[in-house]
C-alpha cells in the first residue's frame, strides 16, 4: 500500500473519532500517523497495529456485544425449553431492554454513537443463532420459503437496531437536550406566528 493511500485510509479511521477528538487532535494524529509512515525505524506493520489498537480503544464498548447477546440467546433458550416457567412476554420484554442496554453501554464506554450502534450490531449478530437454534433444538422453523425468511429477518434486524439506537440516543440525550429545546422553540415559535398570520 502507498504511503498516499495509507494516509487516505487513516483519514478515515480518524473520521470516526468524536467530533470534539477530531477538532481538537485530528491534524496532529494525521500528522503523527504520516511520521510514523516515514520513520525507516518504523514497520508498516508496527505502525497499523498501532492503528488498530486506537480504533479498539475508540470502540471499547463493542466487546460488550458478545455479552448482550449471549445473554438475549440464553433468556430464548430459558423461554422456549421450557426448563422455568418464564412468561414469553417478560421475555420479549427483557430482551427488548438488553438491546437498548447494549447502545446505551457501548456508547457510554465508548464515548461515540458509532460505539454504542456497534455493540449493538453485534449483539444482534450473536442474537440471531436463535433461528436456527429453533430448527436445532426445537425442530421448528416457521418460515415457508426464503422470502418469508428473509423478510423476516429484516424486519427483526430493524426493530433490534431501532432499540440500540434508542440506548445510543439515550446515552447521548444529555448533549442533544438543548439542541432539541431550541427546535422545540422554533417549531412553537413558528407555529404560533402562522396562526396568527392566518385568517
Amino acid at each position: 500500500m502507498t504511503a498516499r493511500w495509507a494516509v487516505r485510509l487513516y483519514g478515515l479511521v480518524v473520521a470516526i473519532y468524536p467530533r470534539r477528538l477530531r477538532k481538537e487532535y485530528g491534524a496532529d494524529m494525521k500528522l503523527v500517523f504520516n511520521d510514523l509512515l516515514e520513520d525507516p525505524n518504523m514497520s508498516r506493520r508496527r505502525t497499523w497495529s498501532i492503528v488498530l489498537s486506537d480504533i479498539v480503544d475508540l470502540i471499547g464498548g463493542l466487546w460488550l456485544g458478545p455479552l448482550f447477546g449471549f445473554l438475549v440467546v440464553l433468556i430464548w433458550w430459558v423461554v422456549r425449553s421450557d426448563i422455568y416457567p418464564f412468561d414469553p412476554n417478560l421475555g420479549l420484554v427483557l430482551i427488548a431492554a438488553l438491546f437498548v442496554a447494549a447502545g446505551f453501554t457501548g456508547t457510554r464506554r465508548s464515548g461515540s454513537f458509532a460505539g454504542g450502534m456497534g455493540a449493538g450490531f453485534v449483539a444482534g449478530l450473536i442474537s440471531a443463532i436463535t433461528v436456527p437454534g429453533d430448527y436445532w433444538l426445537f425442530g421448528t422453523f416457521p418460515f415457508y420459503d426464503a422470502i418469508s425468511f428473509v423478510g423476516t429477518m429484516a424486519i427483526s434486524a430493524a426493530v433490534v437496531m431501532l432499540l440500540v439506537t434508542i440506548g445510543s440516543e439515550l446515552a447521548t440525550f444529555k448533549t442533544h437536550r438543548g439542541r432539541m429545546r431550541r427546535g422545540i422553540w422554533a417549531f412553537v415559535g413558528a407555529w404560533r406566528r402562522d396562526s396568527e398570520l392566518s385568517p
